[in-house]
């Protein structure tokens, strides 16, 4: 692996890092009114405890690395084509499974909305970012 992937993986994760807190501190009123009273809040990250931030930069960076190989293998370059292998993993992968409880669960379809929403720019993001880097 070269120095411009592991660069690549390292700035990627870390922007998919920081757009779900913005996502939903920008959107804490609405998931408050989405979540059953009793239900789960969102968890401040600078509050949460130490294990739940190793895991979370952890998955990040497991992600940016599976969306770079991904973007490698199918010779995407640039942004928009990145962007648009983002878009595509999005609908097959975090809306198929955001359904799910929806359909099975009872969940609010608002509430999965929001998660789905999440996904859907913390993929653009970090494939438009793997576009610009790669």
């Amino acid at each position: 692996m070269d120095t411009t992937t592991i660069l690549a993986i390292v700035i990627s994760g870390v922007v998919g890092g920081i757009v779900t807190p913005l996502w939903y501190i920008a959107l804490k009123d609405v998931h408050a009114r989405l979540v059953p009273a009793g239900g789960p809040e969102i968890v401040d990250f600078r509050s949460a405890p130490t294990a739940s931030k190793v895991i979370d930069v952890a998955r990040g960076f497991l992600v940016a690395a599976v969306l770079v190989a991904l973007v490698q293998q199918t010779g995407s370059s640039g942004v928009a084509s990145s962007m648009q292998l983002g878009l595509l993993l999005w609908l097959g992968f975090p809306l198929v499974l955001l359904i799910a409880p929806v359909i099975w669960g009872g969940q609010s379809w608002k509430l999965s909305a929001l998660h789905a929403g999440d996904w859907l720019i913390k993929l653009l993001a970090m494939t438009a970012v793997l576009g610009l880097l790669l």
